[in-house]
């Protein structure tokens, strides 16, 4: 009696152990999404981009003054040649637009880039740490993408300090 004691006891917590873990699972989930698929509502970091230059982006986007800051403050720092060899590379256009899905010239909506600052599914949702973007400066990268993505050849971007 003992010994089945014991081995139905073992199994008996491995399951419950289990349990716990797919209710916790769940509840991360939950917590993660909204009812609508939205990301729920995490901290929003601070705009790289002035009200100025924000305004500026809405009348033309500039690759210069407001698609470099915003890349290399929000995404080079894990996005570098570096930090993910052979992986997924920000630091020239080359590199971000090579296998023809990370950033589609004239389709934002197609663009990883995008679809990843944007999605509800929080395992896919970049930044993986930290804060969230700005909706304003998600809105400057869309409008880049959708204008064709032009990135001058000599620029190669770093990530800040």
């Amino acid at each position: 009696m003992k010994g089945k004691s014991q081995g139905s006891g073992s199994g008996g917590g491995m399951m419950h152990k289990w349990v716990l873990l797919a209710i916790g699972c769940a509840i991360v989930a939950a917590c993660r999404t909204t009812g609508d698929g939205e990301a729920e509502s995490r901290p929003v970091g601070k705009p790289v981009l002035s009200k100025a230059e924000l305004q500026q982006a809405r009348v033309a986007v500039n690759f210069r003054n407001h698609v470099r800051p915003i890349l290399e403050e929000r995404c080079l720092h894990c996005h570098n040649k570096r930090a993910m060899p052979g992986k997924f590379s920000l630091e020239t256009a080359a590199e971000a637009m090579k296998d023809g899905r990370r950033i589609v010239p004239g389709k934002a909506g197609q663009s990883m880039l995008i679809v990843v600052l944007t999605t509800g599914n929080h395992a896919k949702t970049m930044p993986a740490v930290g804060t969230a973007p700005p909706s304003e400066e998600v809105e400057v990268l869309k409008r880049w993408i959708d204008a064709g993505a032009e990135w001058p050849r000599e620029i190669t971007l770093r990530p800040t300090e």
